[in-house]
């Protein structure tokens, strides 16, 4: 994005004229007595075809603390000298520019001789041909030194041409993109102009066809450029560069010396339009200026997109699958954020979303992770579904679900994502749970988890009139036994107990958990590895009717995790468990703990909770 405002700092010794240079551009009238010191001073200006704000800083060597924190943040640093004067022209070599590097800034440079009114006697002359000479040796050493200029505050059309040019070179600095000692661009620049070359390779055959190029220009100027169209780019680069094009089209080699040849030929305003464009600042980092409101969700609450985003989200997915085969690979996926400044991804993203046998994403994973990250962070996956193209307002982007209570009370619940939590003893299934919900193959060989799990897709609720999606976030606890009678356990809508027919432990570890359990949740149970002969679980219970009867739960749903997948039975009862969840609860043997907490914990939510289950008066809990 362009910047609405350029910042310029002058510097320079006592009495060399900062302030009575910005006093005559303020009033446009030289002033005899000015202030030792200025204040910044601010002018909206329409001179620029961007319309581009410039705020003048003026300083005073002597405070130095001052000086710093005004040359911080600036876009250009104008050092001054008195012309005629060569000691304060020698204090720029001796002082300012070393001042400058030992501070680390880094803006492009303007030297400025001030007072350029003053007539001068041949011996005069003589000095300034001097100085003239000192000034092409500071330009060959101090690479920032974009330009020298001489002006005099006396001459206000001269003091306006001079402010004018100056926000000219902050606005299109050569500094950031070219070494002139090298002549090669710099490191940043060239990296940066790879990745808009990525961007612009729509067929991704890392060729820019005319059709790419039309895509640049379309993004960049909303329209053709005639004066420097295809045909135009294709001559200029086969002229320069033997390796540049390659079948009518601009290779990388091409493209790299096309903006060589735009910095020779004085064009930095279109380099910096595309540069800017595409979301770069002067440091050629990507720029994240998306403003949203700060979202706040009660923890009793949960927050959801709208079919509005989701049907964004979808169009989007179809724009990047050229192929139209359902799938992205995984180059294409980043991409699309690459040009937006970046998805703010999670370590091993693709290991939490569906994928096909070739590890391209489907179009229920793209849209999963955007779920996934959003019931963690919404603020900062509006800001990415807003650079993806996003236009409408944000209050459409999402819906903040109600109090899950009131959910409770009127028994009725519009929730589309449900989040479960997976318990059970080591082995019993839930990392294979887990893998067929993105629907992967079943993995024979256990392996022991040793970090929290979570994944997450999109599936047909069967039960719904138009088969609408509904999304199920699914995660495995490394340390269960801390999540289960805690206030975490309250973060997720639906628990969900496997154990192993074959294990006569594995059953009596969920009885275990019930019994200490003081909390009321939904629960689905489910009994895997039904290949497997029954056992004798050894239950505190007399047998399953009556566990199931102790803890008002549900038959468990028998299968072998062996033959599952996104369609199985078993995510069709964990919706069916997020939607009427007053009928999955769990029956606690431990009366519940009255909380004395304040009442936006989700402590305090499982006590009220538990009251209302067991439908006793509602209280209040502060």
């Amino acid at each position: 994005m362009f910047p609405s405002q350029t910042i310029i700092t002058l510097i320079g010794n006592e009495q060399v004229g900062k302030t009575s240079l910005i006093s005559t551009f303020t009033d446009s009238e030289f002033c005899e007595k000015v202030p030792s010191t200025l204040s910044d001073q601010t002018f909206s200006t329409e001179l620029l075809p961007e319309n581009v704000s410039l705020r003048l800083v003026d300083t005073n060597k002597n405070n130095h603390e001052s000086l710093l924190n005004k040359l911080e943040g600036c876009d250009l640093i104008c050092v001054l000298y008195e012309i005629g004067n060569s000691k304060s022209l020698q204090s720029i070599a001796e002082f300012w520019l070393p001042f400058l590097e030992e501070n680390g800034y880094t803006q492009p440079i303007i030297i400025v001789g001030t007072k350029n009114d003053i007539t001068h006697d041949k011996e005069d002359y003589e000095t300034q041909n001097k100085m003239n000479k000192i000034l092409m040796g500071l330009s060959s050493n101090f690479n920032r030194i974009e330009f020298c200029t001489k002006c005099s505050a006396k001459k206000p059309q001269s003091v306006f041409n001079f402010f004018l040019t100056a926000q000219e070179i902050a606005l299109y600095s050569l500094n950031p993109l070219y070494n002139v000692s090298t002549q090669e661009l710099n490191p940043y620049f060239h990296q940066a102009l790879l990745e808009i070359f990525e961007i612009c390779d729509q067929d991704n055959d890392n060729l820019l066809n005319e059709k790419d190029f039309d895509y640049l220009e379309f993004k960049v100027f909303k329209s053709k450029l005639e004066k420097i169209g295809y045909p135009t780019i294709i001559k200029t680069i086969h002229d320069g560069t033997f390796s540049g094009i390659q079948s009518n089209s601009i290779t990388v080699e091409g493209w790299i010396y096309l903006f060589k040849y735009f910095i020779s030929n004085g064009s930095r305003r279109i380099i910096w339009k595309i540069i800017r464009t595409f979301g770069y600042n002067n440091e050629f980092i990507k720029i994240k200026n998306v403003s949203i409101p700060e979202i706040k969700v009660k923890p009793e609450e949960s927050i959801e997109f709208t079919d509005e985003v989701i049907h964004f989200l979808e169009d989007k997915f179809n724009e990047y699958d050229q192929s139209q085969e359902g799938f992205l690979t995984k180059k294409l996926f980043e991409k699309i954020f690459f040009s937006e400044g970046g998805f703010p991804y999670f370590e091993n993203w693709m290991n939490c979303i569906e994928t096909e046998k070739n590890n391209r994403v489907t179009l229920n994973g793209f849209i999963s992770i955007f779920q996934l990250k959003f019931v963690s962070d919404p603020n900062s996956i509006l800001k990415t579904i807003v650079r993806l193209g996003y236009s409408n307002e944000i209050s459409q982007m999402f819906i903040i679900q109600r109090d899950k209570l009131i959910d409770f009370e009127q028994k009725r619940c519009n929730r589309n994502v449900c989040v479960a939590y997976a318990f059970g003893s080591k082995g019993c299934g839930k990392s294979t749970l887990l893998r067929s919900l993105i629907n992967e193959e079943f993995f024979p060989i256990y392996l022991p988890t040793t970090k929290t799990q979570i994944v997450a897709n999109r599936i047909i609720d069967n039960k719904s009139e138009n088969e609408n999606k509904k999304t199920i976030i699914l995660v495995e606890h490394i340390n269960e036994t801390n999540i289960i009678n805690s206030p975490r356990i309250l973060d997720c809508d639906v628990a969900i107990f496997l154990y192993d027919r074959g294990n006569v432990n594995s059953l009596k570890y969920i009885e275990n958990i019930f019994n200490k359990m003081k909390i009321s949740i939904p629960v689905v149970l489910i009994e895997n590895k039904i290949d497997l002969p029954k056992i004798d679980y050894k239950l505190k219970s007399k047998d399953m009717q009556d566990f199931l009867k102790a803890f008002n739960l549900k038959k468990p749903l028998e299968l072998s995790l062996k033959n599952c997948n996104v369609e199985s039975l078993v995510f069709q009862e964990i919706i069916n468990s997020a939607k009427t969840p007053w009928d999955y609860m769990l029956k606690p043997k431990i009366q519940p703990l009255k909380y004395i907490i304040p009442i936006s914990t989700t402590i305090a939510v499982s006590s009220i909770l538990y009251f209302y289950l067991n439908k006793k008066k509602k209280k209040q809990v502060n």
